[in-house]
């Protein structure tokens, strides 16, 4: 396992935080051309010589990881990215959920609750499990916010885009989380990358249910990330079973009414507190069009929200996952702003 684990760690360099294909991970573990042509021409002494041989090299290979399988999953088209429902942190203990035909889980602090009970949600979930991009990306957040006796969430909704069917599953895992592990009303979320579009997605849907919400390189207007034509009609890349379920004639003329950057007004009106860190050489999720229009949009609403651009950083860089500032403004009090 621990093999594996440092083996998956550098595909962080390798794959974007989008869909990833499974012939990445597979190419990454296969890509040892070469290692038996070494052996070619030696003579093997003995039989238990061989035998011997055969078990270090056994040993030595690297285990397949046990990701979850499309059987997990009720959902077509889920899952699209590899992960477990794992963690090997000492100070929280995951329990999976397995509701409305996908999965989720909550991580428990096994130290001192937080008194209110507050939790946050990570999105996409696998930022904080072994993954194809890589192992516990966000460790440090939901290590920090374990400490704190936060509690840590995850829901795989896919690719969804801030499909309203994607939102309406969330809705869903809230009111189970919140019921059943007691939890705070309002959810505090972590959006990164395309989990930009699904929480904003959600957020201006429910806004009541969001205390606020910190962005990492977020795409936010899915014409600049994945492209309109990956939304809607023959490209798109949502599940098929949490798509927009429009033809793109469809979607042109409400494109406003879908867009999560169109939608921003909800979350100013319930005062919602926004952080979002975006590297100014971002060229997958741009800054401009997602983060700085974001920014001043919704301060013309009189939102309360910070963009901290990151000189030369490009999508995927892991110096986004360990922001100190970031993780205070998680830990905030409730009902705190920027000013900490």
């Amino acid at each position: 396992m621990r093999y594996t684990v440092a083996l998956l760690g550098s595909l962080i360099s390798l794959c974007s935080f989008g869909p990833c294909s499974p012939l990445c991970y597979a190419e990454f573990l296969n890509g040892r051309d070469g290692a038996a042509s070494e052996t070619e021409g030696v003579k093997i002494a003995d039989a238990s010589s061989a035998s011997s041989a055969a078990e270090k090299e056994t040993d030595a290979q690297p285990s397949v990881p046990d990701y979850l399988t499309a059987d997990e999953f009720d959902i077509e088209g889920m899952p699209q990215q590899q992960y477990m429902l794992d963690i090997d942190t000492a100070n929280g203990e995951l329990n999976r959920i397995d509701l409305a035909g996908t999965v989720g889980y909550v991580i428990e602090p096994t130290g001192d609750v937080d008194p209110k009970r507050r939790w946050v949600w990570i999105v996409p979930p696998w930022l904080a499990l072994p993954s194809a991009h890589g192992n516990y990306i966000a460790r440090y957040y939901a290590e920090g916010l374990l400490d704190a006796g936060f509690h840590v969430v995850g829901f795989d909704v896919g690719t969804s885009l801030g499909s309203p069917k994607g939102a309406d599953l969330f809705a869903r895992f809230h009111d189970h989380v919140v019921k059943t592990y007691d939890l705070a009303p309002k959810a505090r979320m972590v959006a990164v990358s395309n989990g930009g579009l699904i929480t904003y997605g959600y957020a201006f849907r429910y806004p009541e249910r969001v205390e606020r919400i910190f962005a990492v390189y977020p795409a936010l207007d899915f014409r600049t990330w994945p492209g309109f034509e990956k939304v809607v009609g023959p490209g798109e890349i949502t599940p098929k079973g949490l798509s927009y379920g429009l033809t793109p004639e469809e979607m042109t003329k409400r494109i406003a009414e879908f867009n999560p950057i169109d939608n921003l007004k909800p979350l100013a009106r319930q005062n919602i507190p926004i952080f979002h860190i975006h590297g100014d050489a971002d060229e997958l999720v741009p800054l401009d069009p997602n983060s700085t229009v974001t920014v001043k949009r919704y301060r013309e609403m009189g939102g309360d929200i910070e963009l901290k651009v990151m000189p030369g950083s490009v999508h995927g860089g892991m110096e986004f996952f360990t922001d100190e500032q970031a993780l205070q403004f998680l830990l905030a009090p409730s009902g705190a702003g920027q000013s900490l």
